[in-house]
This record gives C-alpha cells, structure tokens and sequence, in this order.
C-alpha cells in the first residue's frame, strides 16, 4: 500500500509540476453577428359589445361570443417559437384595476337561484387574436359587454 501511494504522488509531482515558457497565443476569433435581445410586444386592447360576434357549431349548438383582433405584430417566428399571454383587465382605468390571465372563469348567480359561468378564453394564428367569451348556460340574450384585454408576446 505504501508503494502504491508512493507510485501515485510521484505520478501526480511529475505531471502537474511541468515548467516552461508559455505558447504564443491563439489568433483573435472572427466577430459574430451581434445577437438580438427578446423582442417584447405589450398593448391593451379595448373590444366593445358591438364588436362581439354571436356563433355557434354547425347544429345551431353551443353558442359563444367572439371578436378577431388583428395583430401585425404576431409573426411567424411569435406563432412558432415565442409566447402569447392574454389578460383580461376588471375594472379598467381604475384605482382598483386588476389583470387575470385567460382563460378565466367567474362563476355567477342571480336573484332567482340561476348558476352560471362567464369562460372568458383566447386563441390565436399568425396576424391576429380571437377572444371569447361563453356562458355555461349557453344563453345568448345577454352579450358581453366592453372588456378590456393586455396581450403579450415576446420572441
């Protein structure tokens, strides 16, 4: 055992103690093309009642609410590889204003006993954004009203 320690720092002295001049340094590298920093694209979007539009599946069924927004700025390397985020703003321009991410859902109920939802969601392709609105009870007498959306994408 001690001649094997004795082996090993001896194999260690000689390999670690080495002395000598420096080589010449290596030539500079060729510069790079600056690289991009992530692109941001933050705006608030205002879709008022008129704008909302009524469909439903192809049986008449499963009514919702939706308004198309285009967006420019929503490329194909966004679609592909960046990120979408939707929010929807309550109370907006207030002191109490609040942001939600979509999709978001309130459960509501009135006077009379009725339950209900409001889905708020989102989806979106190169060029634009589509935001919905659904009510769990699939009535379509009451249609949203203004709401007020920030997206977000960043590549």
């Amino acid at each position: 055992m001690k001649r094997f320690l004795l082996l090993l720092f001896l194999t260690l002295t000689v390999f670690t103690a080495c002395e000598g001049p420096s080589g010449p340094p290596g030539r500079d590298g060729q510069d790079g093309q600056d690289g991009n920093s992530m692109y941001w694209f933050v705006k608030t979007y205002t879709i008022h009642e008129k704008d909302w539009e009524l469909y439903t599946d192809e049986d008449g069924l499963n009514p919702y609410y939706m308004c198309e927004v285009p967006i420019k700025e929503l490329s194909d390397d966004i679609y592909y590889d960046g990120n979408v985020f939707a929010y929807l703003i309550m109370n907006f321009d207030q002191q109490n204003e609040v942001q939600t991410p979509l999709p978001y859902t309130h459960p509501a109920e009135n006077v009379q006993g009725q339950e209900w939802s409001e889905i708020v969601h989102f989806d979106y392709m190169p060029g634009s954004i589509a935001f919905y609105v659904t009510y769990s009870d699939f009535a379509t007498n009451v249609w949203p009203g203004d709401l007020h959306f920030r997206v977000v994408m960043n590549y």
